[in-house]
């Protein structure tokens, strides 16, 4: 018997690599709360352990391209919301701060903003979200589940999704039986 974190594998990563590649970042638990750890891979050691005390059951870390920030989901007060840590003071800031359960944060390319889903109306949507304003927009439509994004290039994502054509609606009684995920790119 296999638990997988949240039962959510296919829609939400689980752990991020440096801009270097040898600096994993992820969750573990310890006691009642979980800890954000870096390590390097190419000794073995712990780089970095921040204790995550101010949010629940913190959850899909993604490392900033330029490295020392990382954005991820957590609860607070009940509400999903992405947050970011700063490596260097630990500083840790809400930066959705809305009424929908928000996760899997990705940082653009040049970390100017995220793409992260948002569950809207039942259903997991993607929506960019800029750093420097704090504007939000939706991203992705219809009535069907889309996955995390992760990005090709600067201006091409791939994410997993329920539809069968991502431009057209899914009949709400084939979305609710489907859960099968396809790829697409956007």
């Amino acid at each position: 018997f296999v638990v997988t974190p949240g039962g959510r594998w296919t829609t939400v990563p689980w752990f991020s690599y440096s801009p270097d590649g040898n600096h994993p970042a992820f969750f573990v638990r310890a006691e009642k709360t979980r800890t954000l750890v870096m390590q390097n891979v190419l000794n073995r050691n712990i780089d970095k352990r921040i204790d995550m005390r101010t949010v629940d059951d913190p959850e899909s870390p993604d490392i900033s391209p330029d490295g020392p920030r990382i954005a991820f989901a957590a609860l607070q007060g009940g509400t999903g919301d992405i947050f970011i840590v700063d490596l260097v003071t630990e500083e840790v800031t809400n930066v959705t701060r809305d009424r929908f359960a928000d996760s899997a944060p990705t940082w653009s390319p040049d970390g100017s903003y995220l793409l992260y889903l948002a569950r809207i109306s039942g259903y997991e949507k993607l929506f960019k979200l800029d750093l420097k304003t704090g504007q939000k927009t939706q991203v992705t439509f219809g009535t069907h589940d889309d996955g995390a994004a992760q990005f090709v290039d600067a201006d091409t994502i791939v994410f997993a999704s329920t539809a069968m054509d991502p431009s057209q609606p899914v009949d709400p009684e084939v979305a609710r039986n489907g859960n099968i995920y396809n790829i697409w790119t956007l």
